[in-house]
């Protein structure tokens, strides 16, 4: 059985480290908030809702010039800078919704 390796490239080991800085910075954020006021369970939920739109999987550079809709999912053609495609896969109603 041929064995499988990946490994990430510069700029994604770039992004790695901004995602935990981000992490980090927001987890004291947390803190503080909550030393000031108390238990922020709902408000952290809010927060966690929100973040949930953006994440380290969504952070590449491209160009996207169409979606392809289906019934379920959609389909969005990436083309990175070197000319190589990604294509990304969306829930259908996510497609629908503005950005």
């Amino acid at each position: 059985m041929a064995s499988c390796r990946t490994a990430l490239t510069d700029e994604g080991k770039e992004t790695v480290r901004l995602y935990r800085v981000l992490r980090n910075e927001h987890q004291k954020f947390i803190d503080r908030l909550e030393g000031r006021l108390g238990d922020v369970g709902r408000f952290y939920s809010l927060l966690r809702r929100v973040a949930m739109r953006v994440s380290a999987r969504n952070v590449l550079c491209g160009t996207a010039d169409r979606i392809v809709h289906g019934p379920v999912n959609a389909e969005v053609p990436v083309v990175l800078p070197g000319g190589s495609v990604l294509t990304a896969t969306m829930s259908a109603l996510s497609s629908r919704r503005p950005a």
